[in-house]
């Protein structure tokens, strides 16, 4: 069965909840936090109680931007940096490996997501493309160049797996199909994504954009993965155990 979809005002589509806004200060909260931290507020939306932060977050309809419509199928990204989370605590850089990619999988998937929601969220085939590639120690030719290589440690790294959410790669963010501006290091304005109040307390920065995560690793780089910059660029890399921004992507069937 399609979904229907809801848009904004300025287009975007609103699928799924995440805790994003800071608390209004004319909002009283009407009762307490259960065990995951959500409440209820006055105005009629739930909220997150972060103790971190000491603050409260309110829980809004995640907006994306499409990226592509095919065959009844949009390609979704998410229009902020929801959140901040390292890579890959252990050190690894290969995505399929990666504490990122199993927290979008199961964590994010399902706080974000109702039941609902999830019957139309489509797996998707993913790969890490020749930025993502390692080759083998040793002397490299030319045709280890052109292969897929994942290195002795993760050999997987380069292998196609599906998967419900995920992070776009070097490739997807340089792609003219998707509205992205194909040179890597031209500041790109769809490129360039806010940070949410509840990522923002996460980590603090300074500036109201953000870094966030590609899929890519860094050539020839084992604990090293692709960013986008604040500016929208892609000439930058960040180590795996650090946090920097998410911005999920997904598909979901319309028709």
């Amino acid at each position: 069965m399609a979904y229907q979809l809801t848009k904004d005002k300025d287009g975007l589509i609103l699928f799924g909840h995440y805790p994003q806004s800071y608390k209004p200060t004319d909002v009283l909260i009407t009762d307490e936090p259960n065990r995951y931290g959500v409440c209820s507020g006055s105005d009629g939306y739930r909220y997150l109680y972060d103790v971190e932060s000491d603050e409260f977050f309110r829980i809004e309809p995640i907006r994306w931007r499409v990226l592509r419509e095919k065959d009844g199928k949009l390609l979704l990204l998410s229009d902020k940096v929801l959140d901040y989370r390292p890579f890959d605590e252990g050190g690894t850089n290969a995505y399929l490996w990666s504490d990122l990619c199993d927290w979008l999988t199961d964590d994010f998937f399902y706080d974000a997501f109702s039941p609902e929601e999830r019957k139309h969220v489509l797996a998707t085939s993913i790969k890490c493309d020749e930025e993502s590639a390692t080759p083998p120690a040793g002397a490299v030719s030319d045709e280890d160049l052109a292969c897929n290589w994942a290195g002795a440690v993760d050999p997987r790294n380069a292998e196609p797996f599906k998967a419900k959410v995920f992070l776009l790669s070097v490739r997807n963010v340089t792609t003219a199909e998707f509205g992205f501006c194909a040179d890597p290091y031209l500041s790109d304005p769809l490129r360039a994504a806010y940070k949410t109040d509840y990522a923002a307390a996460s980590f603090r920065t300074s500036g109201d954009y953000a870094f966030w995560w590609l899929r890519s690793i860094l050539p020839f780089s084992s604990a090293k993965a692709r960013v986008v910059t604040p500016d929208g660029n892609l000439d930058d890399s960040s180590d795996v155990d650090l946090l920097c921004g998410i911005r999920p992507a997904i598909r979901i069937k319309v028709v």
